[in-house]
């Protein structure tokens, strides 16, 4: 049986935040400055306790302490600040300094 963390490579960070709303308590996204640019990642856990992390790369940093989820409009954008807005969800950007989740590989 193998034990390592597995990955999943989502296409866009429009993907990752769905997945995050889904969630009634969200975790906050990891950010880390790579070579090429930006990863965004989120730990999470499947069944049986088995962890898997899904993260996007990009080229640009995104630029605000929160995504922002329009879930009426299916539109997200980035902010500093929250708004008491209903149909907004907001997510957390934390910034990581070290990380042995993600293999040397995929940065």
């Amino acid at each position: 049986m193998n034990d390592e963390v597995k990955y999943v490579q989502l296409e866009k960070l429009e993907d990752i935040i769905k997945m995050m709303s889904a969630s009634m308590s969200p975790p906050p996204l990891h950010h880390k400055e790579i070579k090429d640019g930006h990863i965004y990642f989120l730990p999470a856990s499947l069944a049986l306790g088995k962890e898997v992390i899904y993260f996007v790369k990009m080229k640009e940093k995104v630029e605000g302490k929160y995504i922002v989820l329009d879930m009426v409009h299916d539109k997200i954008s980035f902010s500093d600040e929250l708004s008491t807005k209903p149909s907004l969800k907001h997510f957390q950007i934390v910034e990581v300094k070290a990380q042995n989740i993600l293999p040397t590989d995929v940065l």
